[in-house]
């Protein structure tokens, strides 16, 4: 299937990864926004991490992890991590670009976020010690305001107003937030 209007324009908004300086005692890191033809057009993929887990246990992430010594560039990581992940082939996807670089102080990472596109939807085998399941957005649900949300959040004793994404039972915060935040808004720069 050939790329979607909406997904070309995109692609001319994205960056080409740049070198930066790594924050002392960060670790590099990857993920995939992989967009591909959904039901209702253009779609992503995100997971939910299983509960079990002893980093971000239970969130809604992208596929990724950190750099590995044998992994030839950031992009390598992404396409590895995704195979990892989601038991998929990654050899039909194409890097369309990145988007802003986001630092985890939490967990001290630095992700670099890259936009690729699959003519096909993926035939997922996910890894179940990384992935306890698959949500697929259309574009169209992640432009939409009623699935962007502020709320306060109560963490140590403290609150915080919390910025995030809803699709369904879902709440999508933290990095992955500001990385769809980042893609919406150059979508919302092409789409209207």
């Amino acid at each position: 299937m050939d790329m979607p209007a909406e997904v070309t324009r995109l692609a001319s908004r994205l960056s080409r990864p740049t070198e930066s300086t790594l924050p002392l005692s960060y670790r590099e890191s990857a993920v995939l926004v992989i967009l591909f033809p959904g039901a209702d057009g253009p779609a992503l993929l995100l997971t939910e991490r299983p509960h079990s887990l002893s980093r971000h246990p239970g969130q809604v992430s992208l596929p990724g992890g950190g750099q590995e010594p044998g992994d030839a560039g950031l992009h390598a990581t992404a396409m590895r991590e995704t195979r990892e992940e989601l038991g998929c082939s990654v050899g039909h996807l194409s890097i369309l670009g990145s988007l802003d670089l986001v630092d985890v102080g939490v967990s001290r990472y630095r992700i670099t976020p890259f936009v690729a596109w699959s003519p096909l939807r993926l035939d997922l085998s996910p890894d179940p010690a990384e992935v306890a399941s698959v949500l697929e957005v259309s574009l169209h649900t992640l432009l939409d305001p009623a699935s962007r949300h502020q709320e306060t959040w109560e963490t140590r004793g403290e609150s915080r107003q919390v910025a995030l994404y809803r699709f369904g039972e879902y709440a999508v915060w933290g990095a992955t937030a500001r990385i769809l935040g980042d893609l919406a808004q150059r979508l919302t720069e092409v789409v209207s």
